[in-house]
């Protein structure tokens, strides 16, 4: 298993992301509307996603947190292939760690 880590490795993640074949494991404090759609439509294509961060406090979060819940609400897929945990802020202040598993390979992303 390979693992890496440092800043800049941003690209390097979406492509790997945009390369998956089996799944895609996030935990991070914040997603975008543009990451959060690709997650959907690959795990339409049968790529196991799941995912874990914090209560949306920013505007660009809470869009993609509020695209998330729309594709819960419509059903349009198998849910056996998208999961999202929204930690809520009386759990735990802010989900800070930024990994990112993909097929099986670790990705660190530390911001400093």
């Amino acid at each position: 298993m390979e693992t890496h880590i440092g800043v800049g490795i941003g690209k390097y993640i979406e492509e790997k992301i945009s390369n998956a074949q089996n799944n895609i494991f996030i935990s991070s404090p914040r997603m975008t509307s543009s990451l959060v759609k690709k997650l959907i439509n690959y795990s339409k294509k049968g790529i196991k996603i799941k995912i874990i961060t914090s209560e949306p406090v920013l505007e660009k979060h809470k869009d993609a947190i509020k695209i998330f819940q729309s594709e819960f609400t419509s059903k349009s897929y198998d849910v056996n292939f998208l999961e999202v945990k929204v930690v809520d802020a009386l759990q735990a202040a802010l989900i800070h760690a930024k990994i990112f598993i993909i097929d099986d390979v670790k990705f660190f992303n530390m911001e400093f």
